[in-house]
């Protein structure tokens, strides 16, 4: 069985709106907070990006529900060459040891994004015809409700 969870569109406004009143509270209003705020994350993380002075910065990273507050910053691009540089193709040829080989070329192949964030968790053994990859664990979790804030991705192949 799969099964696929989509917020609705007024519970991601909610989560913005959550946002903008967090700030306000901060800067002095709601307006102050949505002409700060450029993007708001939504989906996989509940956060947002704004600008503000340092000082407002120092006050909400003091704030006890905030995890974290970082100072967005330019980063240099490692490689421009990423096909050649990860071993997927070379000279328009897939190279032998080509992770594309390894990973049979994605079939098979499901992503998946949870986004839970309670601290509520039941584990249990993952299924017998789930096949782990490297980057999974031996134990899947539900959890009791859905609110936003911890992201989880998993890489499972169903064979």
């Amino acid at each position: 069985m799969h099964m696929v969870l989509h917020v609705s569109e007024a519970d991601l406004h909610a989560v913005t709106n959550s946002h903008h009143a967090f700030l306000g509270s901060f800067v002095g209003s709601t307006k102050k907070a949505r002409d700060a705020i450029f993007y708001s994350y939504t989906r996989h993380v509940n956060g947002f990006a704004a600008m503000l002075e340092e000082e407002e910065a120092a006050d909400i990273a003091r704030h006890p529900k905030v995890l974290s507050v970082f100072q967005n910053q330019a980063k240099k691009l490692h490689t421009t060459h990423s096909w050649d540089f990860m071993l997927l193709e070379k000279n328009g040829a897939i190279h032998p040891n080509s992770i594309w080989k390894k990973a049979r070329f994605g079939e098979d192949t499901i992503i998946a994004n949870l986004d839970t964030g309670n601290s509520s968790y039941i584990f249990f053994p993952a299924p017998a015809y789930v096949k782990k990859s490297a980057s999974s664990t031996d134990t899947c979790f539900a959890t009791e409700s859905l609110p936003l804030s911890l992201s989880l991705s998993l890489i499972f192949v169903y064979v």
